[in-house]
């Protein structure tokens, strides 16, 4: 399941407003499994970033258990 689909059933407060991964507005900082980086996210996304566990909620598909960490 993609992560922006659960947040909007939750109604948990991250903002996505493009939807796309073009924004780069809604990252999060995530573990667990979920897919590789996106080239959206690589492209809205330092290294830096991307290493430390940063993802576009819109970009993430859910592979299994999961934890996300609101800054």
């Amino acid at each position: 399941e993609n992560l922006s689909d659960l947040i909007k059933k939750s109604k948990v407060d991250i903002k996505m407003p493009c939807k796309k991964g073009k924004c780069g507005k809604c990252a999060i900082k995530i573990e667990g499994s979920v897919n590789p980086p996106t080239k959206n996210e690589r492209k809205s996304l330092s290294e830096k970033e991307l290493e430390n566990g940063y993802r576009l909620a819109c970009e993430i598909k859910i592979l299994g258990d999961i934890k996300i960490k609101m800054e």
